[in-house]
């Protein structure tokens, strides 16, 4: 997978709120927990997932390379 269509990641102390769905429900959706949906191009979403992870009350969605490491 290129850095273009990188997959959000959601960190463990996610409490399920939704917001991340309801910014971006073509990449994020809640089962107890938010999860990230498989298949989806991430680079077409890009700017909803960074206002998803910016925005979590949480601060829980991590969106970069550096992130993750």
């Amino acid at each position: 997978m290129n850095a273009q269509n990188k997959r959000p990641v959601i960190r463990p102390g996610c409490i399920g709120c939704g917001y991340c769905q309801f910014v971006c429900p073509d990449v994020f959706y809640v089962d107890e927990v938010s999860q990230v949906k498989e298949l989806v191009s991430y680079s077409e979403h890009k700017e909803a997932i960074e206002r998803a992870a910016r925005e979590c009350p949480m601060h829980v969605i991590v969106t970069t390379i550096e992130e993750t490491e």
